[in-house]
């Protein structure tokens, strides 16, 4: 096998120290994943001693064949080498290896109008005050293992509706088949920050999955089953690995994603990121179905309305009595994004009562200001 040096060095990137690259298609069948994986390993131990650190991985199975990602390779002839070394394993075929494939969005014609349900968990992490403020705010700090586990339920959640299926790493995003990259969705997820799958079968039938830093986790359904089961669906997502869970919960959501802007009653979504220690002992918001920590738990007002159901690791289910104030899918036109997190405007009474329910464990701007936890971040 060959490499075509035209084709590859149009997907290499100097900034970023990498390049993107593909197999001959036709070869699906012929090769999996843990067969790619150890010929990488070999691969780049074989040129180690050289001073070529290049490595690859993030193999995804896509309609045109298997693709790689080649990093730590600011020269281009790490590049060549390391390809050339590669395709050596195969020297009985005459194909080549090229770049890419091309970046292909998927449709965005068919995202449905009105809200589905998120599920949000922001995952147990390290002590983040003891990390620098860059690294902080861009890595991913869950541990491998927890990644990795993130990973395969993320990619078993987006094909449950058997639509066409993407995954999005930074700024390219590529159609994918089978359920071959886990460890690719693991290992994005740490090298590039934000990794999204996405499935899309009609305007209804649509699932979405992300991972974002320091260590969010998200899972979106749109309306196309009986909100009951959705919601049981939803349910068993706050559920997947509490010990390692510090914060979940579930909420009505358009397609669009996570919480924008001032989605929260008192905060800006910045602020929950920016702070996200305080996490620890406070909730952004009053939910019908949640999980909490002993602390959280700790700084309640009154929870005598609401069902809580021991989990281990010091983790509580605590959800509604009146599940379909706060689940049934709204009544009449869409009412927007902003208000999408919350239930539907008739409700906003049950809300309320909520609030007071959970009382000091909200997170409000006079708690950031008096628990920041880095009081000498500039104003």
């Amino acid at each position: 096998m060959h490499v075509d040096v035209v084709s590859v060095k149009r997907f290499w990137d100097r900034h970023s120290a990498s390049a993107r690259f593909a197999l001959p298609a036709g070869w699906e069948d012929s090769v999996d994943e843990a067969d790619l994986r150890v010929r990488s390993e070999e691969t780049t131990a074989a040129l180690s001693g050289d001073g070529n650190k290049a490595r690859a991985g993030q193999w995804v199975r896509t309609p045109k064949g298997w693709s790689g990602v080649l990093l730590q390779c600011p020269d281009f002839d790490d590049v060549l080498e390391w390809l050339e070394l590669f395709a050596g394993t195969w020297p009985h075929r005459d194909e080549k290896i090229i770049g890419g494939p091309r970046s292909r969005s998927a449709s965005t014609a068919m995202l449905p109008s009105s809200p589905g349900l998120m599920t949000y968990l922001l995952m147990s992490l390290p002590d983040l005050t003891q990390m620098s403020r860059s690294e902080r705010e861009i890595g991913w700090h869950v541990d491998a293992g927890t990644t990795r586990y993130l990973a395969e339920q993320g990619l078993a959640w987006q094909h449950i509706v058997r639509g066409t299926n993407w995954m999005n790493r930074s700024d390219w995003e590529v159609e994918t088949v089978g359920l071959d990259h886990t460890e690719a969705i693991a290992e994005a997820a740490q090298e590039y920050g934000p990794v999204r799958l996405l499935s899309i079968r009609d305007s209804l039938a649509q699932r979405k999955f992300e991972l974002r830093p320091p260590g969010n986790a998200c899972a979106y359904s749109g309306p196309d089953a009986d909100w009951r089961t959705t919601l049981d669906r939803h349910r068993d997502i706050l559920t997947w690995t509490p010990p390692r869970t510090q914060y979940g919960c579930v909420r009505h959501s358009h397609f669009g994603g996570g919480p924008s802007g001032q989605s929260w009653p008192h905060i800006y979504e910045s602020d929950l990121r920016y702070h996200r220690p305080l996490i620890d002992t406070y909730v952004p918001d009053a939910s019908g179905l949640q999980v909490l920590t002993d602390a959280h738990l700790e700084r309640a007002n009154d929870l005598t309305d609401w069902d809580i159901t021991p989990l281990t690791g010091g983790r509580h289910l605590v959800a509604t009595r009146d599940v379909e104030g706060w689940f049934r899918p709204p009544a009449g036109p869409d009412w927007g994004p902003g208000s999408a997190m919350r239930p539907a405007p008739e409700n906003e009474a049950l809300v309320a009562k909520a609030r007071a329910d959970f009382g000091e464990m909200i997170l409000t701007p006079q708690v950031i200001k008096d628990h920041n936890p880095w009081p000498n971040w500039p104003k």
